[in-house]
């Protein structure tokens, strides 16, 4: 359950933004922020030695480039535009999918509205591709690279609009039309209605034959699906490989939203709505390098009420699939079972004029977001094949006169939540550049210290979130993080992942002490010690696996014989000056030291390695002949 929400921070956005579910999160928690001019890519990153009350955020700032699709069609606006009649001409030149390279015009500037992440794993080392559409229907895919310097940038890879084009042409468009302005502006019409798209979705990742791909599914805004498949990439692969394997006529209007879900054996299950306010779930069966079927279609809500599909939710929880509809200011539920049968649709009004966002924060809850900054948790169940609503109001520590909301995000661990806000007063927004926020608030109800030492994971770059929020809670609490640590820690019997954990808040609480006037006391774990725990943990950690494969017959090389002899001096070293029981480090550490120096001690060494300057030989990490002037003439 979510408790009240504490404000931590905020991140400003030199942008402006309209658009609701605007902030999407990755499978591995990158954050896609959709503004006016482009999107910003945020990724969280455990940085120890901040002491400033911001969030630990990478910010980079990416612009949609530009592909007019209108212009690619066979059928050139600016040779009859002129001769329009009136009410012809204005719909030419309000409808910029139509007129997006006039002459003598300005230019249209592109605007991301709708961005997804692929799965985990479409670029190797576990990445995300990013998709984003523009208000002028271009789909783009980005991907992060490092270039030789090892800076980050998203670049684009592939247009998929541009494929598409290509496809529909090929296959749907003649040469032959009539002359006549009107009819040519007809056939112009046509053409931009079949290859213009209006929303996308991902498929999960598959795998066939040693060789991984994705469908990206784009919908039209006649109605249409093209399914194409994107390869898997390789890390700072600057190119992506994207094909159309099928073209699918849903019969519904002009497409706003749609959502995958993944079934058996490679199946899915294609959720689209519509403008006039449809919902179809379509069966998508055998999956394979070029092809895939279309089977049966089932209507999840088929009333033409003209309340647009903005959103679709899907949580699988007790063997059925609630599908979350956002229409506006309803929110229309789903309930369907194991074999695919509807049980219920229960509506559910909302609300505070508009819903923004909506997330599936655990289990049998989602939080739903609403435009004048209400959030609400709504706990569903099954009842009797009848599904069941309670809800409540989230308390938020947040002044929302001058805001609207944009949509929101749920950390990994949940222990914070995420909030993308502008200003919504004429008077503010004229004072101020920064339009948009990034609001970042505590869930009350998650304890991070706890969740940290009971990581199981064995990684740290997981938990990025409990740490920040520790940071910050305490630089606004003026304390220290590790204050809420038991005041007698038994290093001796903390796993390694525990003894990075209190590293990282005994480096971030030296850092606040030092640095800030605000905190006279010590805290209760010192860096070096824990630093130099560390490092003997590591030793033996890393002398193990050397150990253990030369047990299983394996040859190590001149390299690794050295680090395990070095290691070995170290681990002797500590012993004899006492450091063991300075440290406090009691039986575990040192059953652990004798075991490995017992075996190691066994062992023939190569020579050590030699010095690159004065070629004398290096034990441990000193040469035997030092020398402290060089002549490098």
């Amino acid at each position: 359950m979510c408790s009240e929400l504490k404000l931590l921070t905020e991140v400003a956005l030199q942008s402006k933004t309209y658009t609701n579910h605007g902030i999407i999160s990755s499978e591995d928690f990158q954050y896609c922020i959709i503004v006016e001019d482009g999107f910003y890519i945020l990724q969280l990153c455990g940085f120890m030695d901040n002491f400033i009350k911001t969030m630990s955020f990478t910010k980079q700032f990416i612009k949609v480039n530009k592909y007019a699709i209108s212009s690619n069609l066979g059928v050139n606006i600016n040779s009859f535009i002129t001769s329009l009649p009136k009410n012809e001409l204005y719909e030419a030149v309000l409808r910029v999918d139509l007129s997006e390279e006039l002459n003598d015009a300005s230019v249209v500037k592109q605007q991301a509205i709708l961005a997804k992440w692929s799965p985990l794993g479409l670029v190797d080392n576990n990445n995300c591709v990013l998709g984003v559409l523009s208000h002028t229907g271009s789909v783009s895919l980005f991907v992060d690279t490092l270039n030789e310097v090892e800076y980050e940038n998203f670049i684009e890879v592939t247009n998929v609009s541009e494929i598409c084009v290509d496809y529909v042409k090929s296959k749907m468009f003649g040469d032959d039309f009539d002359s006549l302005p009107s009819n040519n502006f007809a056939e112009l019409k046509r053409r931009v209605d079949i290859a213009t798209s209006n929303t996308f979705a991902w498929s999960h990742l598959i795998s066939e034959n040693d060789k991984k791909f994705c469908l990206i599914i784009v919908g039209q805004l006649d109605g249409g699906l093209i399914v194409c498949r994107v390869n898997s990439m390789n890390l700072n692969e600057v190119g992506c490989e994207c094909e159309v394997i099928r073209y699918y006529q849903t019969g519904m209007k002009r497409l706003t939203a749609m959502h995958w879900q993944k079934a058996n054996n490679n199946n899915g299950l294609l959720i689209v709505g519509d403008l006039e306010g449809r919902t179809k779930a379509i069966s998508i069966t055998n999956i394979v390098w070029d092809s895939v079927e279309f089977e049966s279609e089932t209507w999840l809500w088929d009333q033409l009420d003209n309340i647009r599909i903005e959103h679709f939710k899907v949580i699988v929880y007790e063997n059925n699939i609630y599908v979350f509809i956002v229409k506006g200011t309803d929110l229309l539920i789903c309930l369907i079972n194991q074999v695919g049968k509807i049980l219920d649709i229960h509506p559910h009004q909302i609300g505070n004029l508009q819903i923004t966002g909506i997330e599936h924060y655990e289990k049998n809850i989602i939080l739903v977001l609403t435009y004048t900054g209400v959030l609400k948790e709504v706990r569903f169940s099954c009842k009797n094949d009848k599904i069941h609503l309670d809800h409540r109001n989230i308390y938020i520590d947040f002044k929302w006169w001058a805001y609207r909301t944009h949509g929101l995000i749920i950390s990994r661990n949940k222990v914070f939540i995420g909030v993308l806000v502008s200003l919504s007063k004429l008077t503010n927004i004229k004072k101020r550049k920064d339009h948009v926020r990034f609001l970042i608030f505590m869930n009350t109800a998650k304890n991070p210290l706890q969740t940290l030492l009971h990581n199981n994971s064995n990684l740290l770059t997981m938990y990025w979130d409990c740490l920040e929020v520790l940071r910050l809670n305490a630089l606004l609490q003026k304390t220290l993080t590790t204050d809420e640590l038991p005041q007698e820690l038994d290093y001796d019997k903390l796993s390694l992942v525990q003894l990075k954990t209190c590293f990282w808040l005994a480096k971030s609480s030296e850092m606040m002490h030092d640095k800030t006037q605000l905190y006279r006391k010590v805290s209760v774990i010192k860096f070096d010690e824990v630093k130099y725990i560390l490092k003997i943990k590591l030793a033996i950690q890393h002398a193990h696996y050397l150990l253990q494969c030369l047990a299983s017959g394996d040859n190590l090389s001149e390299f690794h014989m050295q680090s395990l002899d070095i290691i070995n001096m170290f681990l002797k070293e500590t012993i004899l000056d006492g450091i063991i029981h300075k440290l406090g480090l009691g039986k575990v550490t040192i059953d652990e030291l004798y075991d490995v120096i017992i075996v190691a001690n066994e062992l023939q060494y190569p020579p050590p390695p030699k010095c690159l300057w004065c070629e004398e030989h290096i034990l441990f990490v000193i040469v035997l002949c030092v020398h402290y002037l060089i002549d490098f003439s």
